[in-house]
């Protein structure tokens, strides 16, 4: 499971590398290409949109996530949890 989860993520990232990008809708801020990256693959925005967690959710979010195969760096987790805690958090 893992492997082919591995082996859909690379397929999805070179197809990414060659689309325009985020769409316009995706709110501009540091670490948007990096949500888009490693979170359209798997998910549709509408259910990221419409979660507005709080820090402690989203960073346990990103626990599973990273237990089901998603591959961002230690640094990359940091900017993309400060993404979606700004755009998609308990204010938001």
């Amino acid at each position: 499971m893992l492997a082919a989860c591995a082996l859909a993520w690379a397929a999805w990232l070179v197809s990414a590398q060659q689309s325009p990008g985020p769409p316009a809708w995706l709110p501009q801020g540091e670490g948007r290409d990096l949500v888009w990256v490693h979170c359209s693959i798997c998910h549709d925005f509408g259910l990221v949109r419409q979660q507005h967690l709080g820090t402690g959710a989203w960073n346990g979010v990103l626990d599973d996530m990273k237990k089901f195969g998603a591959f961002f760096s230690e640094e990359q987790r940091g900017a993309i949890l400060d993404y979606l805690v700004k755009h998609y958090g308990p204010k938001a």
